[in-house]
């Protein structure tokens, strides 16, 4: 049994998006073993350190007074977290709450730059 042929294949699937061939997964697929070592203690150590799950997110939005730390951590983590993640903020209504939220602002700095 051999770990990188165990760790590495899903990390791809993540990373590539599940997407099935192409370019970018012949590349990682070509990565040498330190690489590859590399690129699966990066991913341990990013899962790890993940403060937030996207439910905690959801609820951090749904809070009268968001902080914009908390907006740019979620912009961070939509674009950096797995698939799975983003999936999932998406099922549990985030989405929507995010579009939400976005609209209010704008029309709150439509109405202030109109006064």
């Amino acid at each position: 049994m051999n770990p990188l042929s165990d760790l590495f294949p899903p990390l791809i699937d993540q990373e590539t998006l599940g997407i099935p061939q192409g370019p970018i997964k012949t590349d990682m697929l070509a990565y040498p073993k330190d690489k590859k070592w590399l690129l699966i203690c990066q991913n341990n150590m990013k899962q790890k350190s993940a403060s937030l799950g996207p439910k905690e997110f959801i609820e951090k939005l749904k809070e009268p007074k968001i902080k914009s730390t908390t907006i740019a951590h979620l912009a961070s983590s939509l674009n950096g977290e797995p698939k799975v993640w983003v999936q999932a903020f998406s099922t549990d209504g985030g989405l929507a709450i995010l579009i939400s939220l976005l609209n209010h602002r704008v029309d709150k700095e439509k109405y202030e730059h109109a006064t």
